[in-house]
């Protein structure tokens, strides 16, 4: 991570911040390669959906190992009341964030 933020990072704020202020990587992608079709965007959204996802599911499956072998309690158990909290955590947090914003 440190030789993407060495190497990457500074670059590529620069010519985001001079091109076309670009927040996102599709959107740098987009204008970086003047991709009017928009298929840049769609293979970037795709790819991270599938990252995402494996990011997302090996984070609930080491924590419900973790309740389980901490607590003793079911895995299944673990993973189901891991993903509820998650879930409740991420919704009262964006609705909070929502309202003051």
């Amino acid at each position: 991570a440190s030789l993407n933020w060495i190497f990457v990072a500074k670059r590529l704020r620069i010519y985001t911040s001079v091109i076309a202020n670009s927040l996102t990587i599709p959107d740098y992608f987009e204008t970086r390669f003047d991709d009017d079709k928009h298929i840049l965007r769609i293979i970037c959204a795709v790819v991270i959906l599938i990252f995402f996802t494996f990011y997302v599911s090996s984070g609930l499956v080491s924590g419900a190992k973790l309740f389980e072998s901490t607590f003793g309690i079911r895995y299944d158990y673990a993973l189901t009341t891991g993903t509820i909290i998650i879930v409740a955590y991420t919704f009262l947090g964006g609705y909070k964030a929502v309202c003051w914003t």
